[in-house]
């Protein structure tokens, strides 16, 4: 499956299709603090520089962002 943000580059006649269409608005910094938290889970070996703070605040990344998708 196939994930976009870019719903301008969709084709409408291909969106009737859709059974259901969900808006995934990107998070703000607070909201990818907490998404960086719970994917790093504490379990994970994890450097101890590590800076969640910085990465909040420097990467405009969503949950549903990722290089490929099941």
């Amino acid at each position: 499956m196939r994930h976009t943000n870019l719903h301008s580059n969709v084709d409408e006649a291909f969106t009737r299709r859709l059974d259901t269409i969900v808006d995934c608005p990107m998070p703000e910094e607070d909201d990818r603090r907490r998404l960086w938290e719970s994917h790093l889970r504490p379990e994970l070996p994890r450097a101890n520089d590590l800076d969640l703070d910085f990465l909040a605040g420097s990467f405009r990344l969503s949950a549903a962002t990722s290089a490929t998708s099941p």
